[in-house]
């Protein structure tokens, strides 16, 4: 299993209504492993994740795992299938295992996770996009996250300009009190 991939936290952290409960969910099928808070959303390819015979017993339909139980399983090195399609069992070499029930999605309106929302045509694959710019500008997020927080903000708008400048950083609502930062943009290769 590869743990460097934390897709919990592209879940919902606590959902604030009843059918929002699927957003603390990752979809797991052959192809992807998907995450969203309806705000952002990360598809990883399953076997970036898992390993060849893990995959090959995913059901057609795939299934679902809880943000809180994925957290736990990048913890471990393997995963495999202690009740095939229906409970994981995570192992380490020094710890001891430990098993992760999956839940299957449903249209019953009476189950309290309800189904998957349908990522593929709400976020469609950037392959399928006409990518209309083509200059691209590389930022590094971590820094972004940084100057956001020692500026108070939650939210930013970006402002590019042209050459190897630095992007202006402003708040949603506008600059305030004369508040701005700016961030360098990362070399990127092509």
């Amino acid at each position: 299993m590869n743990n460097s991939i934390k897709l919990h936290l592209a879940c919902s952290k606590k959902p604030t209504h009843d059918n929002r409960k699927i957003l603390n969910f990752i979809k797991v099928t052959k192809e992807n492993c998907v995450a969203t808070d309806a705000k952002i959303m990360a598809v990883v390819p399953t076997e970036s994740i898992f390993d060849s015979d893990f995959i090959l017993d995913i059901p057609k339909e795939g299934f679902l795992i809880h943000s809180e139980d994925y957290k736990k399983m990048t913890q471990f090195d393997r995963a495999t299938w202690k009740i095939k399609c229906e409970v994981i069992k995570m192992e380490h070499k020094k710890k001891r295992s430990v098993l992760i029930e999956v839940v299957k999605e449903t249209d019953d309106p009476f189950y309290t996770i309800g189904k998957f929302p349908d990522w593929k045509s709400a976020f469609p694959s950037l392959n399928n996009i006409e990518k209309e710019l083509k200059p691209k500008i590389g930022i590094d997020a971590d820094n972004l996250y940084r100057l956001q927080q020692s500026m108070g903000l939650k939210t930013s708008i970006l402002t590019f300009f042209k050459g190897y400048k630095p992007a202006e950083v402003d708040s949603i609502s506008g600059r305030t009190n004369n508040v701005y930062g700016l961030i360098g943009q990362c070399p990127i290769s092509e």
